[in-house]
């Protein structure tokens, strides 16, 4: 009498679906991604700045398949004219306004500690009169 036997052995794999959590954020930034987006491994978010900054390195980043997001981060930085002067503490500037505009504030203002200007640096609103 010959009795086969027969084992089989059933594997069940289970898989957790990989994501990547919501992108980080960038100073003087935005992102293309909404907060109800899921982000699966292969998408990518593209970043802009903010008006009066650049961009500095890639503008987007990818979800990896190991559920992080790629690096290294853009970032923004402020555009700079080239035109900026630069004073030292207790500096006195006098300012002025284009013809058309009236100035509001005082007129002259003093570099103090921290960078800060006393009185505060006064504004030029168009004037009422021509």
């Amino acid at each position: 009498v010959f009795l086969a036997l027969s084992t089989f052995l059933i594997c069940f794999a289970s898989f957790a679906e990989v994501k990547c959590p919501s992108p980080p954020s960038i100073a003087n930034g935005q992102q293309s991604s909404q907060p109800s987006d899921t982000h699966l491994p292969g998408s990518a978010v593209n970043y802009t700045c903010r008006d009066g900054y650049s961009l500095i390195g890639n503008a987007s980043i990818s979800c990896t398949a190991g559920g992080t997001w790629s690096r290294p981060l853009p970032r923004c930085e402020g555009v700079s004219t080239g035109l900026e002067t630069v004073y030292k503490l207790m500096d006195t500037v006098v300012f002025e306004c284009d013809f058309g505009y009236a100035l509001k504030g005082s007129q002259e203002s003093q570099c103090q500690f921290g960078g800060k200007w006393d009185p505060p640096v006064p504004t030029c609103e168009k004037s009422k009169y021509k």
